[in-house]
């Protein structure tokens, strides 16, 4: 009984393991989908899709994206900086966290040569042909 009990448990617990691992953050909207739920954009910096694939290729897990003062910074795993548009020094400035598959995801959907990061009433999205990318997480706390 003990036994069975204690199998039990491991299971459960190798199974919550694998969900906080497997977690993936954002989703992808069409763009007209977006502009309803998430409002008119205020803000918005393009980058491109090449320079965006390349800063991917530095990270594995996360992405993360912040407009401050016309400037865009892109972090990957680690809070490590992967592109920069300005000079990036506050290590604790808020961030907007995604998971990399989604933006791939996002890339490959969009096909379109210019990506856009793009700062709404109350959300950062980043955008690529008729597809947007919201649904993220702050980071701190969550950066991984």
């Amino acid at each position: 009984m003990k036994k069975n009990f204690f199998m039990l448990l491991s299971i459960l617990f190798l199974m919550t393991i694998n969900q906080s691992f497997s977690q993936e953050y954002g989703k992808i909207f069409s763009k007209n989908e977006a502009d309803k739920l998430f409002g008119v954009v205020y803000k918005s910096q393009n980058i491109k899709k090449d320079v965006l694939i390349s800063a991917l290729q530095n990270t594995s897990k996360v992405v993360m994206f912040k407009l401050e003062n016309n400037f865009l910074t892109i972090l990957g795993d680690e809070r490590e900086v992967l592109f920069s548009s300005g000079s990036f020094t506050d290590k604790n400035q808020v961030f907007r966290l995604f998971s990399k598959s989604k933006v791939e995801e996002l890339l490959r959907l969009g096909n379109d040569v210019n990506c856009f990061v793009e700062d709404r009433e109350r959300v950062l999205t980043v955008t690529n042909g008729d597809y947007t990318l919201e649904v993220s997480v702050p980071c701190p706390p969550t950066c991984n």
